[in-house]
């Protein structure tokens, strides 16, 4: 398929209502796109892969990657697009500020009449088990006890994401997995065949090694679609 110059992509943006404005700039892409990034304080940065291919392991060194983890707003990465249909976006939740922050992100850019939302969480007791504190203790007490209280703290993290794109106009639909979370998102992502895998750019909370850190990192290179939300001041 042949692909669109900077012109033609212009013009089918215009043509849709949008304003669209352009620049060319010289010296490391990276490095460039960051700066308009911050300097035009752009809310949301969309990208592609290039012509890695969509599992190439190139891909963590191209651009795309690097402005991903460099920059300070949403970054949506593409590496196949198909318009025929309306969207199905699935989200990673793991009750943690950046997942948070991947929620308001969907809530804020996507149109509640054209996708609908998937939340998931998986819940995996040995790295809960290694936070310490309460989780420790509960730990001790035996299996049961913790992936009664990990699954609470599950449904509560559901619902506040819930209520907030619910809110928003949006279809809303969940599920709680138990193993390796890059795993359970990638699986889902596949098997539900949706458009766009969101999560946030690193976990904060007690449950922050559970699925953010290099959750990222696979969703972004193995899923067709991923947008990293990070939540801007």
């Amino acid at each position: 398929m042949r692909s669109l110059s900077s012109r033609e992509q212009s013009k089918s943006l215009e043509a849709r209502g949008f304003q669209v404005s352009g620049l060319v700039r010289e010296g490391y892409p990276p490095f460039e796109i960051l700066d308009q990034i911050e300097s035009g304080r752009h809310e949301l940065a969309v990208l592609g892969t290039g012509k890695a291919g969509r599992l190439g392991q190139v891909v963590l060194g191209s651009a795309s990657t690097k402005v991903l983890h460099a920059s300070p707003t949403s970054v949506l990465i593409v590496h196949m697009a198909d318009e025929s249909q309306d969207g199905r976006i699935l989200v990673g939740i793991d009750g943690s500020g950046a997942s948070e922050s991947a929620v308001h992100a969907v809530g804020e850019l996507c149109d509640p009449q054209r996708v609908k939302v998937h939340l998931s969480a998986a819940i995996r007791l040995s790295d809960a088990a290694a936070l310490g504190g309460d989780w420790a203790g509960l730990a001790s007490k035996g299996r049961k006890k913790l992936l009664v209280q990990l699954r609470s703290q599950a449904e509560n993290d559901f619902g506040r994401a819930r209520r907030s794109l619910e809110e928003r106009g949006f279809a809303v639909t969940s599920n709680l997995a138990e193993g390796n979370p890059a795993e359970q998102l990638l699986v889902q992502a596949e098997e539900g065949n949706f458009d766009v895998v969101a999560v946030g750019s690193r976990g904060r909370t007690i449950l922050e090694r559970v699925l953010l850190g290099s959750v990222t990192d696979r969703v972004v290179r193995q899923s067709r679609a991923s947008l990293v939300g990070r939540r801007t001041a």
